[in-house]
């Protein structure tokens, strides 16, 4: 019981630091949680993702997300549990580096056409913007 309290104490925190940092949230975590699904039963194989996290200044590279989250936080491998409001955006790069440290320039390609599909097919206004390396997903606009 103490690890749930916790969880929520530190998800009502994450949501205090966001509203502090930030100006606008364009996605609550219904809309991410609607935005991962969709992308999890279209069926393309993700297999890279940058996401900028709203207090951490730089980019991280994701392997996969656990796409089913009926929770306000997912699970990755690379940074564990994380919940869902901390996040900036999340892109979906169109080229990918399928390469191990043995050969580091074996470059592959996430179906970028697919995923939007995916996410406009939710019926939803995602925060949807095309960048020259694939496709954004933006969770929130700081105030300037």
């Amino acid at each position: 019981m103490g690890r749930i309290a916790s969880l929520a104490d530190e998800r009502e925190r994450d949501k205090r630091t966001v509203e502090r940092l930030l100006g606008s949230s364009r996605m609550s975590d219904t809309k991410w949680r609607l935005a991962l699904g969709a992308v999890y039963a279209c069926g393309v194989q993700i297999q890279e993702m940058k996401v900028k996290f709203v207090d951490v200044p730089e980019v991280k590279r994701l392997g996969s997300l656990w796409f089913k989250t009926p929770h306000a936080f997912t699970d990755s491998l690379e940074y564990g549990p994380f919940p869902l409001v901390a996040i900036e955006g999340l892109e979906f790069p169109r080229d990918i580096d399928q390469g191990r440290r043995s050969n580091p320039h074996c470059r592959g390609k996430q179906d970028i056409a697919a995923i939007r599909a995916a996410l406009d097919a939710t019926g939803k206004a995602l925060p949807l913007e095309d960048t020259e390396t694939g496709l954004r997903i933006v969770g929130h606009r700081f105030s300037r």
